[in-house]
């Protein structure tokens, strides 16, 4: 089936990433646009 994406590295970018942009904004975007993929290939970071 393919590597599996490993949790706390996850959790952790989710936790710690705010993004672009200024915080006092009237509206935040969120999403995954930075990236994206079919598979674990196409998003893991090296």
């Amino acid at each position: 089936m393919g590597e599996k994406l490993d949790r706390s590295l996850v959790e952790n970018y989710m936790n710690n990433f705010f993004g672009y942009g200024n915080f006092d904004g009237d509206y935040w975007l969120v999403g995954i646009e930075e990236r994206g993929g079919e598979n674990y290939q196409d998003v893991k970071s090296e």
